[in-house]
């Protein structure tokens, strides 16, 4: 089954992308901050990563530089308001989403990481 993350301290963000994310098939966990999808990510491989770019204990883009310095399988798809982050992220991610969320990006971005067709 394919796997998601959901790296954003805004409950209300995560909980409309994971239901979003819950439709197209995916196992789908939540969390809040950077310290704990680096635990989760060390027990479990994901399939993608929805990395919110600023979280309240670390930026998004020190995680993303993690997640890519360990050789993550799992694809990332950065979200900002901030078109400043999205653009730094733009390189080394899979591919960025402006916030607010639009149904219409996420299958968007879905589809270019070959997750879902």
């Amino acid at each position: 089954m394919k796997s998601a993350l959901i790296v954003d301290d805004q409950e209300a963000v995560g909980r409309t992308l994971k239901r979003h994310l819950e439709m197209d098939g995916f196992d789908v966990q939540t969390v809040g901050n950077g310290i704990d999808a680096l635990a989760l990510l060390k027990a479990r491989a994901y399939s993608v990563v929805f990395l919110d770019l600023m979280l309240p204990d670390m930026t998004g883009l020190a995680l993303l530089a993690k997640l890519k310095s360990d050789n993550s399988a799992a694809r990332i798809i950065a979200m900002s308001g901030d078109d400043t982050l999205l653009q730094e992220a733009s390189s080394s991610s899979d591919a960025v989403l402006s916030k607010p969320l639009k149904s219409v990006e996420i299958e968007k971005a879905l589809e270019n990481a070959g997750l879902i067709t």
